[in-house]
């Protein structure tokens, strides 16, 4: 279905334009065109070259969903930006902390999984004999 569209030209202070997309523009379909390319004619056009502040958060955010086992998310629609990046900025050092602790779990269990192999233990039989479980847990056992 081809459907008319107009050509809309915004300019404003760079600070409120999330603000007025939220406003007005988040109900209606848009296409994004390069102003650049559309706009060749017009002297002292330069490209609005700043990067995407929620880049970085919502990589975070789409990297917390996929360790989910579902992978669903509902969204929560009463959070401001700033209280989800800081949820957001708090789930990841949790995220690293937790990561921290497990590669020190995994470091000391090997140090004890060592530890174990250099360990023999001894006892004796009712019958008087002496067993020795070794390193490799094979049962030696001997008569003394």
């Amino acid at each position: 279905m081809i459907v008319k569209m107009k050509f809309l030209s915004i300019s404003g202070p760079r600070t409120d334009i999330d603000r007025m997309c939220q406003v007005y523009l988040s109900r209606h379909e848009m296409q994004l065109e390069n102003a650049i390319a559309e706009l060749k004619t017009t002297e002292n056009l330069i490209p609005f070259a700043e990067v995407n502040p929620y880049r970085e958060p919502l990589n975070k955010a789409e990297e917390f969903i996929g360790l989910l086992e579902d992978g669903k998310v509902e969204p929560d629609l009463t959070m401001d930006q700033d209280a989800m990046i800081g949820m957001i900025r708090d789930l990841n050092h949790q995220y690293l902390e937790l990561t921290e602790r497990r590669e020190r779990l995994k470091k000391h269990a090997e140090e004890l999984r060592e530890k174990l192999n250099d360990t023999a233990i001894c006892g004796y039989g009712s019958d008087g004999s002496m067993w020795i479980i070794t390193a490799d847990l094979k049962n030696t056992c001997m008569k003394t």
